[in-house]
């Protein structure tokens, strides 16, 4: 039973760090495709990635440190949707007006 949880562990964080790696895969897309004048575009993964992460850690039971919450900052998604929680309040907030 061991076994099968630590690789449940293990491919939770694979998958929530190769979301990661896809959202910064993603801005890197998106300013070679505006730099050649492709209108193409490509959406980030707002927290999935950040989350599976932390389900893995916990199913590993890797003892929490606060080190580990930096998976919020380091991914770029999850960064992006931190940053535009105030804009969608306002927006809520105007439109209930």
């Amino acid at each position: 039973m061991t076994m099968l949880v630590k690789i449940i562990g293990i491919l939770f964080l694979a998958i929530g760090l190769y979301i990661v790696i896809l959202n910064y895969m993603y801005i890197y897309l998106n300013l070679r495709n505006k730099k050649n004048n492709i209108d193409k575009f490509y959406s980030s993964i707002p927290l999935f990635g950040s989350l599976f992460f932390l389900v893995g850690t916990f199913v590993l039971s890797i003892d929490f440190r606060l080190y580990i919450l930096l998976i919020f900052i380091i991914d770029p998604g999850s960064v992006m949707l931190f940053l535009s929680i105030p804009r969608i309040i306002r927006d809520i907030h105007k439109n209930k007006k």
